[in-house]
């Protein structure tokens, strides 16, 4: 008789799992993860519990919309998106608190905003990640504030040596040039400012590093 495929993990992807019977109100395999640990089944009665959703959830959350926002474009509870972005802030935080080996052999690409979260990373990489392996990338989009650039150029002199990689959109100037050619100012719905000003820029910008 041919074995049964083993069942992918919803969390991880791995195919080191376990049968662990069924769920009596569904009929659906449990399934337990030896690689993550996490439990899982083929199918769920409530969609809050399925990964992808909290995926999706995890998702939103970065993109800034709102819990009752998420709720109807998901289709579930608010109580539900409020209690799943609680423990994922938990999952978080322990990450964060529990300690992990640095590579030594890649290079460290720091984003920097010139914001307070990004300001803060800047100075946790100075003082854990090997200077000669790290590059502090700021990505212009034309319109920040004159004390915004001022503080920029005070800690680039001062903590960074001058080593501060600026870069600039190869379409637009601006957040205003960008605003005219779209007809529209970017929303917490169309975020395309984002894309176009700072990950594109970013992302031609690591293609040539890793070329060199």
């Amino acid at each position: 008789m041919p074995r049964t495929p083993p069942v992918a993990c919803q969390y991880c992807g791995s195919s080191n799992t376990v049968r662990n019977g069924f769920h009596k109100p569904t009929g659906s395999q449990k399934v337990t993860c030896k690689d993550c640990g996490r439990h899982s089944r083929t199918a769920y009665q409530h969609r809050a519990y399925c990964a992808s959703i909290t995926t999706r959830i995890d998702h939103y959350q970065d993109a800034g919309i709102s819990v009752r926002q998420t709720a109807r474009l998901i289709k579930i509870g608010a109580a539900t998106v409020h209690r799943t972005k609680r423990k994922l802030a938990d999952e978080y935080r322990k990450r964060i608190e529990t300690p992990y080996p640095i590579p030594q052999n890649v290079t460290h690409v720091i984003a920097w905003s010139g914001g307070k979260d990004s300001s803060a990373l800047v100075i946790w990489a100075l003082q854990h990640l090997p200077t000669d392996r790290t590059r502090f990338v700021f990505c212009d989009t034309g319109w920040e504030s004159p004390l915004t650039y001022q503080f920029i150029e005070e800690v680039n002199h001062r903590l960074l040596g001058g080593k501060l990689i600026v870069l600039k959109s190869k379409r637009y100037s601006s957040v205003l040039d960008l605003a005219e050619q779209k007809r529209r100012f970017p929303s917490t719905k169309a975020r395309f400012c984002t894309e176009q000003l700072k990950i594109i820029p970013m992302m031609e910008w690591i293609l040539v590093l890793r070329n060199e």
